[in-house]
């Protein structure tokens, strides 16, 4: 965290994906779309710099950001499929030590992103706007109505805790 993943990169990543869920390149054909990102994260110290990093770049793009704070990988899988967001985010490094940290990106059915748009956000980051069919130095910035909104989403993390409660009580409901 902070040597090759910074906050740029957090901020570029949460630009590019509030771009791109509004542009035809994802398959979106109404102009007037607002996107809807959901982000959860992990407790190491970076994580909370990353959130509001990719937050930041979500909402100045023209998506609204949906936080669940503090999830798991799958939480936030879950939330994303569940209730029809156009992606999630998690930070984490998984298993890795707590001075590493990363971005992974979940497509709108809960799974891993799609090789093909993972390199579109690489060609964001590296400076590529060819590739993205953009002219002039940056994608667009939202302004006025039109930047996004972030929403403190802690529903979204109450109803995963309950799918998992329910998994719990269903699967034992037959042992006696």
């Amino acid at each position: 965290a902070n040597l090759t993943l910074t906050s740029m990169h957090a901020y570029k990543v949460g630009r590019f994906l509030g771009w791109y869920y509004k542009n035809t390149l994802s398959g979106c054909l109404n102009a007037a779309y607002r996107p809807r990102i959901v982000i959860g994260k992990d407790t190491r110290r970076s994580s909370y710099m990353l959130e509001y990093s990719i937050v930041a770049g979500i909402t100045a793009s023209g998506a609204d950001a949906y936080m669940l704070h503090v999830i798991t990988t799958p939480g936030v899988s879950y939330v994303t499929r569940t209730e029809e967001f156009d992606c999630g985010i998690m930070i984490t490094a998984s298993h890795n030590p707590f001075y590493d940290n990363g971005i992974k990106v979940i497509n709108s059915h809960g799974e891993k992103l799609d090789d093909h748009t993972t390199a579109l956000i690489e060609a964001y980051i590296d400076g590529e706007l060819d590739l993205l069919g953009v002219e002039g130095d940056d994608l667009p910035l939202a302004s006025g109505d039109k930047v996004g909104a972030i929403i403190d989403y802690v529903a979204g993390r109450n109803r995963y805790v309950a799918y998992l409660i329910s998994l719990a009580s269903n699967s034992y409901k037959n042992l006696k």
